[in-house]
């Protein structure tokens, strides 16, 4: 045992060591990222393709099986999901575990743009990106107006507030639900162009010749060189009106006798209600890799200062947060963790009955926690339910080693041993069942790190966790325990020495014994009765086995289990095509019903038309 006998003779060697490993730990505590679960690849792409004022007869024809078709030849596809909306084709791609989903990604985008080329130019460039849980937003905010337009309140939202949120560290993208933008209307009179031989063609040629800005190349003037660009783009809505279509002669037929324009607000495509009432909804998603309590923080603090610039009337509501959940989870995971350490060192001193033998021992779990969290750092982990869940699980594991060690430590000392001479034989004496008991446990809890499916790959933070934290669990126990017990003698350590007192404490430690003296006394009579009725004790144990595999069929089974939230989703589905008025109608009669049950307090509702609601 070179490493016990050098932190014996250079102690402060030894000190020096857990302080390292508890700095490290504290500095990657506030550096790691909090989550609930762990980031995991799901091996799925999801192809997006726009094709708007397509029914979803001809998305699915012109825009869907082409894809289709050429995804098929992409190796490692699995299986092909696809579904056709009104202007919209989405198709899901699964592909076989093990497929690495950045090649995959690269696969897929490749065939996808050898397709692309043979669309329709209305059709937009598909987009090809891996199938991410953590895109959904972790953060809305309603904004609500009493005497205010549905038309300005999206210009206040989409022009200042928008603007703000985009600019909060880790917002990757803010979704805009239920925003009526300013929109010019050309509405055609078809009477009109029929008698004046004009079709729709060249009023769309017009307004796209006459309303862009382009470029007139450059002009040179002495030794600079400036670009000359024709700023043709209409500023004020009235001069659609004498935009030429067409010439009939010496006639030039202007954009006004053909059509009726209206300076109005762009059709709803979306809906958001608070209560059963109209509003408008930022739904914000985060980076990847973002933190997401770090992230909704910064973005209630940037609503503080959002409420002293809006104008008066304007309402702002959270009404949508992701961390709540995740705070709750990990804070009960925290707390389950604190007490178990508790325990644990109380269990301790009941058993040794000897203070300093449990501040010993019991050092060992800070260190190897904080130890167990920079472990957790270098191998790019985070907090969530699963490495937390995996402490909470060590901390009985944690000081199972450094009490074995500590207890030879004493009884080489109740030899006459000098400390430091009990120090080092007690450890060498234990030190290999030691080291054949922790990596056992890594043996044990390891392999659970490189299970195959999903499971496994939100198991592989849970097993490095435990793998990490028992075998720096073995280090505290044979450098600094030695080390304590060599410099820190306790002449009550152990024996009946520490129990001559007459304190309440000392009648409970006694007490104790004398409780496990007599529980002592059954175990040996049952371990006698096994020994003498061998073929019963083994026919005890198949059957217990029999009863635990069919009690098996009785067990439920779910991929992760139903958290207790405070917030309900309940989603409706309405048929494609149907109006978006139908739904608003349909969401605020719901709306109205759960309003009435008990210990509602606020109802948000989004929609798109045609789609879900």
């Amino acid at each position: 045992m070179f490493l016990t006998r050098l932190c014996i003779r250079h102690p402060v060697l030894a000190i020096m060591m857990m302080l390292a490993l508890m700095v490290l730990g504290i500095f990657s505590w506030r550096a790691l990222s909090v989550e609930e679960y762990p980031d995991i690849e799901f091996p799925y792409v999801v192809v997006t393709t726009n094709y708007p004022g397509a029914s979803p007869e001809v998305v699915e024809s012109d825009v869907t099986r082409r894809i289709e078709e050429v995804i098929n030849t992409v190796p490692g596809v699995k299986r092909i999901i696809s579904t056709s909306y009104e202007g919209q084709s989405r198709i899901a791609v699964e592909f076989v575990l093990g497929v690495p989903i950045a090649t995959a990604v690269q696969d897929v985008r490749d065939k996808v743009a050898a397709v692309k080329t043979r669309f329709r130019d209305e059709v937009t460039d598909p987009l090809v990106e891996r199938y991410r849980p953590d895109e959904a937003p972790i953060f809305s905010i309603a904004f609500m107006a009493k005497d205010m337009s549905s038309r300005e309140l999206s210009t206040i939202v989409t022009q200042q507030v928008l603007r703000r949120l985009q600019n909060v560290p880790g917002v990757g993208r803010i979704d805009v639900v239920g925003a009526v933008p300013r929109e010019i209307r050309v509405e055609l009179m078809p009477d009109r162009m029929e008698a004046l031989g004009i079709g729709v063609d060249q009023v769309v040629a017009a307004l796209k010749r006459d309303n862009a800005e382009l470029p007139a190349g450059t002009v040179s003037l002495g030794r600079q060189e400036r670009m000359v660009e024709i700023a043709g783009r209409l500023r004020d809505p009235a001069d659609f009106r004498s935009l030429v279509v067409a010439t009939r002669g010496q006639t030039a037929i202007t954009l006004d006798q053909v059509a009726r324009l209206v300076d109005g607000e762009q059709e709803a495509q979306s809906l958001a209600l608070l209560n059963g009432k109209r509003a408008i909804s930022l739904d914000i998603v985060k980076m990847s890799g973002a933190n997401t309590i770090a992230v909704t923080d910064a973005l209630r603090s940037q609503m503080e200062t959002l409420r002293d610039m809006l104008p008066d009337g304007v309402e702002m509501v959270a009404v949508a947060d992701s961390s709540r959940s995740i705070r709750a989870s990990l804070d009960d995971v925290q707390k389950t963790l604190i007490e178990g350490a508790v325990l644990a060192v109380l269990i301790v001193f009941l058993f040794l009955a000897s203070w300093r033998s449990t501040v010993i021992t019991g050092l060992t779990l800070p260190i190897a926690l904080l130890g167990t969290l920079f472990c957790l750092y270098a191998f790019g982990l985070t907090l969530n339910t699963m490495t937390l869940m995996a402490l909470s699980l060590s901390i009985g594991l944690l000081i199972d080693d450094a009490i074995v060690v500590r207890e030879n430590i004493v009884r080489h000392a109740a030899m006459g041993k000098s400390h430091e001479q009990a120090a080092l034989d007690g450890t060498k004496e234990i030190g290999l069942a030691v080291l054949a008991t922790t990596l056992t446990i890594v043996a044990v809890f390891l392999p659970v790190a490189f299970m195959g499916g999903i499971i496994g790959r939100f198991f592989y933070q849970f097993g490095i966790a435990v793998s990490c934290a028992v075998l720096l669990s073995m280090l505290v126990s044979f450098t600094l325990d030695p080390m304590l017990s060599s410099r820190w003698p306790d002449p009550q350590a152990h024996g009946a020495s520490s129990r001559r007192g007459n304190s309440y404490l000392d009648r409970i430690l006694r007490g104790f014994d004398a409780f496990l003296e007599k529980m002592a006394g059954h175990y040996e009579t049952a371990i006698r009765w096994a020994l003498a009725h061998r073929a019963q004790t083994l026919g005890y144990a198949v059957l217990s086995l029999l009863v635990a595999v069919l009690a098996l069929k009785f067990v439920g089974r779910e991929f992760v289990p139903e958290p207790d939230l405070s917030e309900i989703s309940v989603k409706f589905s309405t048929p494609v095509g149907s109006t978006l008025a139908f739904s608003e109608q349909k969401a605020q009669q719901a709306a109205r019903v759960i309003r009435s049950f008990p210990g509602v307090t606020d109802i948000y509702t989004t929609m798109n038309s045609g789609l879900d609601v």
